[in-house]
């Protein structure tokens, strides 16, 4: 374990089975993770301010040889937070990073919807996407997210996931992660699912919940009127004309990462180039 920094992060990208992986991965004995999931001591100014002790209590002691792992997704979102991977660097040169990627249109839209339910979004899909320089879409640029840790950090600290690996063979993909981190074999159930972030289970605050300026309020409104404080998101469909705009614009960022060598991406440029 560092003495420092973490030894293992997951750092994005968002709505790409972050949450599944990382709770996958916590089963195993010799990985360690924080009281929560995503610290983003690394990203957030104001959490990086509380000092390196704090984030070292955010784990739990041990006299082990146990991976400390923090999973926090804001780490590859260089358009909000452009420092996490120096200041990574700077605490731990020497940690393992896993990151996971997701056919670019389906994180895109997977992300509009948390974001509607969070309260933070208002806009239309068409008004949300008629611009591929917004910051949902800059998170699906995954050859330049990854650039400033590459920068810093070693090939052989990098692993690549698909989403769609995740869901289809997660025996598979989460053997790889364990291979990349070092530990002992171990058999990690993937059986049960694990707090996956569906998106379909997802509601929205209503107006009057965007009124009420605490959160703590708005949690008391949510238990006690549910029907008041959420409705339902409708069922969200990105237009085709901007979904094939998102993949060409998109397309370069997807062939850097396919001559990158760390995953095989050759079906998305298939799909943007058609």
């Amino acid at each position: 374990m560092s003495d420092h920094g973490p030894d293992a992060v997951i750092i994005g990208a968002m709505k790409c089975a972050t949450t599944t992986l990382h709770n996958y991965l916590a089963r195993h004995a010799q990985v360690v993770t924080g009281k929560r999931k995503e610290l983003d001591f690394f990203s957030h100014d104001e959490v990086w301010g509380r000092g390196l002790d704090w984030y070292q209590q955010q784990f739990p002691s041990s006299d082990t040889d146990a991976i400390r792992l923090d999973s926090s997704p804001n780490y590859s979102k260089r358009q909000h937070w452009p420092f996490a991977a120096e200041r990574l660097a700077a605490t731990n040169p020497r940690a393992k990073l896993i990151y996971l990627i997701r056919e670019p249109v389906s994180r895109a839209k997977s992300a509009y919807v948390h974001e509607l339910a969070a309260g933070r979004e208002h806009r239309s899909v068409d008004a949300a996407f008629s611009d591929n320089t917004n910051p949902i879409t800059q998170t699906s640029r995954y050859a330049w997210q990854l650039e400033p840790f590459l920068e810093r950090f070693s090939r052989e600290q990098l692993l690549v996931l698909r989403f769609d690996q995740m869901v289809n063979v997660p025996d598979t993909a989460v053997a790889r992660a364990l291979r990349h981190l070092g530990v002992a074999d171990a058999a990690i159930s993937t059986e049960e699912p694990v707090a996956i972030n569906a998106s379909a289970s997802k509601t929205m605050p209503t107006w009057l919940a965007r009124r009420v300026p605490s959160t703590k309020a708005r949690s008391v409104l949510r238990h006690l009127i549910p029907r008041v404080a959420d409705r339902p998101i409708p069922d969200i469909t990105i237009p085709d004309g901007l979904a094939l705009s998102m993949r060409r614009y998109l397309l370069d960022d997807l062939r850097q990462l396919q001559a990158s060598g760390f995953v095989d991406v050759s079906d998305w440029i298939a799909e943007a180039e058609d």
